[in-house]
């Protein structure tokens, strides 16, 4: 099921399985990353504390979204992160999200989808993952 999944999205999004473009940045490891363990790992605290959870991957850029909107709340998104890093695929999760506010979707929506991960040659072509985003209340 997984894979019909990953192959309609490579056909919606006319991908090229086969790409093999490298990331146009250098990865380098975060010190607050540690992969001995499957958990999420906070990346940064302040107005909008960030989460991910993409089994064996490191981000090298984040994206913090910056927002304008009145209100706060829990924005969880899925997505689906090619080999190469990108991040090709996002949808929030509103059963785990506290709020559907348009404004904090969007912002959390477009900084998920300026995420960048590590390259990984072992990883499956679309691999799952999630980015959880902890929005202050202004």
């Amino acid at each position: 099921m997984i894979q019909e999944d990953i192959s309609k999205i490579i056909e919606d999004n006319n991908l090229d399985p086969t790409d093999t473009e490298l990331p146009d940045i250098e990865t380098q490891a975060l010190d607050v990353y540690s992969p001995k363990e499957y958990e999420e790992v906070q990346v940064y605290e302040g107005p909008t504390n960030i989460y991910f959870n993409l089994k064996d991957r490191k981000i090298t850029r984040l994206k913090v979204p910056v927002y304008t909107c009145e209100g706060g709340g829990i924005i969880q998104v899925e997505i689906r992160v090619n080999r190469r890093g990108k991040v090709e695929w996002v949808s929030v999760d509103t059963a785990v999200s506290t709020t559907s506010d348009p404004c904090l979707v969007s912002a959390a929506k477009k900084a998920a989808n300026q995420t960048r991960f590590n390259f990984s040659s072992v990883a499956p072509l679309l691999q799952s993952g999630t980015i959880t985003f902890k929005f202050i209340a202004q």
